[in-house]
Parts: structure tokens; sequence; C-alpha cells
């Protein structure tokens, strides 16, 4: 396995309490944000363990939290493969549609609010703030782009 996977999950041993629980957080966040696509596959436990320099058991328990989580499924001799729970993927109806709102508008934009689960968009938002500050430094002139970005895209 390649380092990306590790480079994705960068700074999950800095999280205060067990290693399997920072480290499940931490494929729980890059699935959320996008590092981690929904759908990719992980590599073998001892291949996990290997590249991220802790035990096996600490992978399993990792692995363990996020299948209880719904994060992960695993199909015995296939490997693993990350997901969003249906949690996260189920939409809600707009208030303005089920208590009236501008029924006469053909597109009723009373409330132009996103329906993603409340708690995910607040942690979403806090990982954003918190990593916005490095990008408040800069001088303000137009540059090539932010160089983790460019990284990635190339």
């Amino acid at each position: 396995m390649d380092t990306g996977f590790a480079v994705t999950l960068a700074g999950w041993r800095d999280r205060r309490g067990p290693l399997a629980g920072s480290l499940s957080a931490a494929v729980r966040e890059a699935v959320i944000d996008g590092r981690l696509p929904a759908g990719t596959r992980l590599p073998s436990e001892r291949e996990l363990a290997r590249t991220l320099n802790v035990s096996r058991g600490t992978v399993v328990a990792a692995l363990a939290l996020l299948r209880d989580d719904s994060w992960l499924h695993t199909r015995h001799g296939s490997g693993s493969v990350v997901r969003l729970p249906a949690h996260l993927t189920e939409r809600t109806t707009p208030w303005s549609l089920d208590r009236g709102g501008a029924g006469d508008a053909g597109l009723d934009l009373t409330l132009a609010v996103t329906a993603a689960p409340h708690d995910a968009y607040l942690a979403a938002l806090s990982r954003a703030v918190e990593r916005s500050a490095a990008l408040l430094v800069d001088s303000g002139v137009a540059t090539s782009g932010l160089p983790r970005l460019r990284e990635l895209l190339a």
C-alpha cells in the first residue's frame, strides 16, 4: 500500500484517547470531507498496521468501530470498503415544503438550508474553521493555490 492512505489520515495520532478510537474517527472525517471517497477499498489489516505503524489489534479494533457505526462494509475474503452510513445519506423534507412556506411559488426559497444532519454539519464546520487559520496568514495576493490542494489534484 502506498503511503497516501497514511497522509490522508495525517495527525490522527495527535488525538486524545485510545489509538483505535482516534484512527476510526480520522477515517470517518476523511470520508465526510472527501479525502477518502466512499467506496474506497481498504488494504488488509496487516498492511494497514504496517503502514500506520500500529499493532494489528489496534487496526482490528478501529475497523470494528467503523463497522459498528456502518462506516465500513466487510465481506469475508473481499476486504473492507468505506461508505457513508444511511443516517448521513437520508434526506429530509425542508421545513417550507411540509409547513406551507411559499406555496404559490414554483420554487420555494424561503428556507435555503442544506438537508445535512445537524451534528455532521456542525462537526464539518468546526473542522473547516480549525483548518482555515493558515489561510488568514496569507498576504491576500492571489497565488498559485494551496500547496496541499495542488498536490492532491496532481
